[in-house]
């Protein structure tokens, strides 16, 4: 039966190969930034083999908190990620302080603040604010929310979620967040056992990086 299991385990790993080797041929933009809520971010870098070029790697961030950091980036990256020790969280956590406002990241891919700090300032270094990509992937939207990622200053920007009151260009719907049994990090999971695909790769992300790259050779 391990025999099998194996055999069976190695067959859907080649295939979920050969599909990220395809999306990493379709990719025209070898660098961007990719500044998300969610590990959504990490796994596409993953999946398109990229080097991480964003701070916001492995790791969440509230709706509220996420649209004031994305409201003021450059502002919010500009200062020092400060440790909490009283989360309640088992994983490391931390708060940027900028303008009058705090928000709170979640390492929930890290084991220590130290890694957790000192990965988030290498990566910060690295971000192209004139290659970015600003994705937002949360199930509870209201209007107000929508409003205000619609106020953004950012040319590429992507808002994933449920059914919802406005209709905008940047949003993109997943039947996902509409099931009554739906958690936050579903969208990353494998939609079956043997499946070479995640939720989130009904997401065109790799079409979505590519809109840039094709701005930049006008």
């Amino acid at each position: 039966m391990n025999f099998i299991k194996k055999y069976v385990q190695k067959a859907v790993d080649a295939r979920r190969n050969r599909y990220l080797k395809r999306l990493r041929r379709r990719l025209k933009n070898p660098s961007p930034t990719v500044i998300a809520d969610t590990c959504m971010g990490g796994l596409i870098y993953h999946n398109l083999g990229l080097k991480f070029t964003s701070p916001t790697i492995n790791m969440w961030v509230s709706k509220s908190d996420y649209l004031d950091f994305l409201e003021n980036l450059s502002g919010f990256l500009s200062v020092d990620i400060k440790e909490v020790t009283d989360s309640g969280y088992s994983y490391p956590v931390g708060d940027l302080s900028y303008g009058g406002k705090t928000v709170r990241f979640y390492g929930n891919h890290y084991a220590t603040f130290e890694e957790f700090r000192e990965k988030w300032n290498e990566r910060k270094k690295r971000v192209d604010y004139g290659n970015l990509f600003v994705i937002m992937l949360n199930s509870d939207i209201t209007r107000e929310d929508i409003e205000r990622f619609e106020a953004l200053p950012y040319e590429n920007k992507l808002l994933i979620t449920g059914k919802c009151d406005l209709e905008r260009p940047f949003i993109v719907h997943h039947k996902l967040f509409d099931s009554p049994s739906y958690r936050p990090g579903d969208m990353m999971n494998y939609k079956g056992k043997r499946s070479k695909k995640r939720f989130m790769d009904d997401i065109d992300y790799v079409g979505f990086l590519n809109k840039n790259q094709k701005t930049r050779k006008k």
